[in-house]
């Protein structure tokens, strides 16, 4: 196949999907009275309590005028409090509140919301384990080792999670 319509038909299709995982995931978190900016974050934190909110904002990929934004108006919902880092003075902790962390927990109970991602579920498992591992190399190559640690060290967690 010529190149360019190679680039052309992967580039369309990866945006047709992820318009529609964006729509996805808008109407998920307005179930929970979030945006997705706030759900992402909510759940980020609840892996990592107590992170710089610079920190936050690399987790997150989101840039940092964004992260500070969304998390002041988590904490004016009582989702997230803010504290001052013992260690840098100019630097800001963020952990969830009991609130957010209840939120959380009950994100964890919405599979039904994704129609689109939850078509993973239907797949069988080596198509899965492709989809995933082809995943894991892309985002491999656009962010940094320690981005796709992190997400693989969470999935575990979520994963031991289903066991209690």
């Amino acid at each position: 196949m010529y190149e360019p319509a190679v680039i052309h038909e992967a580039l369309n299709l990866l945006r047709g999907i992820w318009k529609g995982v964006e729509k996805e995931w808008q109407t998920y978190a307005r179930q929970l009275n979030l945006t997705p900016a706030q759900q992402h974050i909510l759940w980020n934190l609840a892996f990592e309590e107590g992170i710089t909110i610079s920190a936050l904002s690399a987790r997150s990929l989101m840039h940092i005028t964004t992260t500070t934004d969304v998390v002041k108006r988590m904490e004016g919902r009582g989702l997230v409090r803010v504290e001052n880092c013992p260690h840098d003075g100019r630097a800001y902790l963020v952990f969830l509140t009991d609130t957010g962390r209840q939120l959380w927990q009950q994100s964890l109970d919405s599979t039904e919301a994704w129609p689109l991602l939850g078509q993973v579920l239907n797949l069988d498992p080596e198509e899965r384990q492709l989809l995933m591992r082809i995943l894991r190399e892309w985002a491999g190559r656009l962010q940094d080792e320690a981005y796709c640690d992190w997400v693989k060290g969470t999935t575990e967690r979520i994963e031991s999670m289903a066991g209690k």
